[in-house]
């Protein structure tokens, strides 16, 4: 009974092995038919030379935005520091106006 499970595992193995296919030929082009133009475009864009130029784009945008956020972020940290402030000293007097 195993030696029928292991031949039929073989030939399993040579099905599964021999179904694979080979290529012997360059694959043809894609035609993109009426988007072809758009085609090329992304493929223009993303081509090795402009990426060069998106990431150092992107890394400028990347170091002003994070400038920019961190100057939003102290204006409203202060702006509510302020604000904790003023509520403080109004809790204050309302404590000290309070009736005993």
């Amino acid at each position: 009974m195993a030696k029928i499970a292991v031949v039929f595992l073989l030939v399993a193995i040579v099905a599964v092995c021999n179904g694979a296919r080979v290529v012997r030929e360059e694959p043809a082009k894609f035609d993109f038919g009426v988007f072809q133009p758009i085609a090329d475009g992304f493929a223009k864009v993303l081509s090795p030379e402009n990426m060069a130029e998106l990431k150092k784009n992107a890394d400028e945008l990347l170091s002003k935005a994070s400038a920019e956020g961190q100057k939003l972020g102290d204006e409203a940290l202060k702006k509510f520091t302020e604000a904790a402030d003023k509520f403080k000293a109004e809790m204050n007097k309302a404590k000290a106006d309070a009736p005993k």
